[in-house]
């Protein structure tokens, strides 16, 4: 047996829809850290103060008790864009995710892996891949679900119920060992 077979894992993942949840969850989440959510919100904080202050400065003139009156409805209004916003994208999220998990149901709902330390190779009825680890933009993983990021919309989701302890460990240590990026 060569080196190279010696060291290659398989495993085998069968589509879940909790899992694709968990995967959607864990890319949300990554893609609105908390410094994006505070750049954005202080964006809108800004547009909506501007909003209010400015046309009454501009004709009423820059009065203290104007300014504080025009911040605070500004403020008012941003709190409620935001949390509009964030509350709507929570909401949709598991409805989005079920739509899209019973439209691939027409996919392959088993697909076998095989990962060593040049790369990851994926088969099922339809298709199959070979990818070397450079192409993964990133990994990031949650208690349930280990992620391998090719693009922002394109990613495989490894369910760690359904993969040995040992795989999932061998498996993070290849994406470190090749210097995929875990954010």
């Amino acid at each position: 047996m060569s080196d190279s077979l010696a060291d290659s894992h398989s495993f085998t993942i069968v589509s879940d829809e909790k899992d694709w949840l968990s995967a959607s969850w864990l890319l949300t989440r990554h893609r609105w850290l908390w410094k994006r959510l505070i750049v954005v919100s202080a964006l809108i904080w800004l547009f909506y103060c501007g909003l209010e202050v400015v046309p009454d400065a501009l004709q009423f003139g820059w009065h203290p008790a104007w300014v504080m009156h025009g911040l605070l409805w500004g403020t008012g209004f941003a709190l409620g864009v935001i949390a509009i916003g964030v509350a709507l994208a929570c909401g949709l999220l598991p409805s989005r995710v079920r739509r899209l998990f019973r439209a691939a149901a027409k996919l392959a709902q088993t697909t076998q892996f095989t990962f060593d330390a040049k790369g990851l190779q994926t088969a099922n009825a339809h298709a199959t891949t070979n990818l070397d680890w450079l192409q993964f933009e990133r990994w990031l993983e949650n208690d349930r679900i280990l992620l391998l990021v090719l693009m922002p919309r394109n990613y495989y989701a490894i369910s760690k119920t359904q993969v040995a302890p040992h795989i999932i460990d061998a498996l993070r240590s290849a994406l470190i060992a090749a210097r995929v990026p875990h954010r």
